[in-house]
């Protein structure tokens, strides 16, 4: 099955879709042998793009990449995508999940603190009753060791999940699954960030009205001050002045 097109914004290639195109695609991918990767992508991933090469290649190489804020929506529209909207990690995962009850599709939960799975796992339940979840993990925060990482694979492959949803955080959770993608039966893995906390309801998210006019990060930025201001306020006017460069054809490397 061919890709869906993208536009690059700052070499980053975003997938030019919505949230009904994404869920029949990766709907229809489960079906095929091959194994895939989603990244979701916000501002902060972005502009650590510039920065590592590898992060950078991951995107490149992956399978879709969604337009998770809305900065990378606009930009996109600005230079030209007409069919763009944009398909956040939280937003996704319930979507999928709930499609997913009218089906065999099977899920498996990769990320987090135990206390936060624990949670997760309540709400699903509760809101997704018939959705087949076959496993959560909550890995060790240290780099893992060749036993670890062999127990792990062993744990996810014994359970054949269709969909592997990774909630490390940005760059980890995308290294994570690249480097691990061919040891795992699974065909899709999807980085999906803090979606587990929000769905656990140990994070708030921002309100509808701040999502839509492009503040979920100032929302985040006055939640957790201490452990974002530095994202934010660096990289937020360090990818308007790229996306400048980049208009106005020029180097922003």
């Amino acid at each position: 099955m061919n890709l869906p097109k993208s536009i690059k914004i700052l070499g980053v290639p975003i997938s030019e879709i919505d949230m009904d195109l994404a869920i029949s695609t990766i709907s229809n991918w489960i079906k095929l042998p091959d194994k895939r990767i989603i990244c979701v992508r916000d501002v902060h991933g972005i502009i650590l793009c510039q920065k590592d090469s590898l992060f950078m290649e991951i995107h490149n190489k992956a399978d879709m990449v969604f337009a998770d804020g809305m900065p990378i929506y606009w930009s996109a529209k600005l230079f030209g995508s007409k069919n763009i909207k944009r398909v956040t990690g939280p937003d996704f995962m319930t979507r999928m999940l709930d499609v997913s009850q009218s089906d065999e599709i099977k899920h498996f939960f990769y990320g987090s603190t135990e206390e936060v799975l624990s949670k997760l796992k309540n709400e699903l339940t509760n809101k997704y009753p018939l959705t087949n979840i076959v496993g959560y993990y909550s890995p060790p925060f240290h780099i893992l060791s060749e036993e670890e990482e062999f127990d792990i694979i062993n744990i996810i492959n014994s359970k054949n999940p269709d969909i592997l949803w990774v909630g490390l955080g940005s760059p980890k959770q995308e290294k994570w699954m690249y480097h691990i993608i061919k040891r795992l039966n699974t065909k899709i893995l999807i980085g999906v960030g803090a979606a587990f906390d929000f769905h656990a309801g140990s994070k708030k998210r921002a309100p509808k009205w701040m999502q839509s006019i492009g503040l979920e990060w100032l929302f985040r930025l006055l939640s957790e001050p201490k452990r974002l201001w530095r994202r934010y306020l660096k990289h937020n006017p360090k990818f308007i002045w790229y996306l400048l460069l980049q208009l106005l054809g020029k180097k922003y490397e």
